[in-house]
This record gives C-alpha cells, structure tokens and sequence, in this order.
C-alpha cells in the first residue's frame, strides 16, 4: 500500500491504520486524507506516486531480518501525511527561529517536543489552532 492507505487497482478504496508503530497521528492524518480524497477536496495520489510508495514498500518486505516496526520512521511518515493532507504545520516550526515572533516558543515545543495529533489543527482543513495550542502548550 502506497503510504500504507492505496492500492492502485483499487481507486475507490482507502486503507487506514494498517500501520505497525506508534500510530495515533498517522491513522488521523490517513482517514484525513482518504476522506479529503473521497470528498473531492484533495487530488489522489498519482499513478507514479503510488508506484514509488508501493516500490518502498516491496524494499521493507525484503529486508532481512523483517523490522518488528516496517516503518519507523513514524515522525518522517507523520510529517509527509501531513503535507498530502495540507496541514503540515511549517509557519509555527518556522517561527522557532524567530525569537520576537509570539508563536516561537510554540515552534520550538513542535520540534524538540513529542510529536502529537495537535501539530496537525494548527494549520489547514478544519484547523483548530486555540484548541491545538493549549493542548500542546
């Protein structure tokens, strides 16, 4: 499955929380996703997409010895489900840099912090930014 959610043959299909790891924001950003793709806010994935995801796939299938995690790299997936989704959150992780700007503190705790679902309402589809701040702060 190409970012563990298609399948190439079957368009009209999604797959969500067929993930081994810590999985709580991917299988949020997942369902966001197959729903955004359903609903026909976001573009699927191209073919070539797909085929790239699927070819990484066969990669981690074939290693030996099998990983108990296939996949853990769970901040790199995390953060790439995000930007298909469109609410990857770059202007607060950019603002870390900038000690003058109000939302500097929030960027630092987003990238030296624990990852959590809240990173991802701060920004986009149906972002809840007061609520994801409180949670994260």
């Amino acid at each position: 499955l190409h970012e563990c959610v298609w399948r190439p043959e079957l368009p009209g299909l999604a797959f969500v929380g067929l993930y081994r790891g810590p999985f709580f924001a991917a299988m949020e950003l997942q369902a966001r996703w197959a729903c955004g793709v359903f609903s026909g806010r976001l573009a699927p994935p191209s073919a070539e997409e797909v085929e790239r995801g699927l070819q990484t796939e066969r990669q981690i299938r074939k290693q030996q010895p099998r990983p108990q995690f296939p996949h853990g790299d769970y901040v790199g997936m995390t953060e790439a489900l995000a930007h298909h989704v469109g609410v990857h959150p770059a202007s607060a992780l950019n603002a870390r840099t900038m000690p003058e700007n109000s939302d500097a503190e929030l960027g630092r705790l987003l990238y030296d912090g624990p990852l959590l679902p809240f990173h991802y309402r701060l920004e986009g589809f149906k972002a809840k930014p007061d609520v994801a701040k409180a949670a994260i702060t």
